[in-house]
């Protein structure tokens, strides 16, 4: 099955098709590569906090109100499970990403 396309894996394609490609210097190309992998990486963990600032924000915000407060302790005992699934699957992606590029820094 093909991986969900980013902006990392679209560039990525666009080098590999380009006739500059092999113009470039495999030392350019890979770190340009690499900048890209760490822009991606750092781009993803500003998707996160910005879900969970709201999410947050939410939370806070439903718990302020005497009438809403159920419904807080309802998303909370009803989030938990699926939450921690969402977490380990969030951490599994970034720590591949971050591995790979551990991996383009080190060859």
């Amino acid at each position: 099955m093909d991986e969900p396309i980013s902006l990392i894996n679209l560039y990525i394609r666009r080098i590999n098709s380009s006739p500059a490609r092999l113009k470039l210097p495999l030392a350019d190309y890979l770190a340009k590569r690499n900048s890209y992998l760490t822009s991606d990486i750092k781009h993803r963990l500003l998707q996160l906090s910005q879900f969970l600032l709201w999410l947050v924000g939410i939370l806070v915000i439903l718990g302020l109100f005497p009438q809403t407060r159920t419904l807080q302790l309802l998303i909370f005992t009803g989030i938990r499970l699926p939450l921690r699934i969402i977490i380990v699957g969030i951490a599994t992606y970034l720590l591949i990403r971050l591995i790979y590029k551990l991996i383009n820094d080190i060859g």
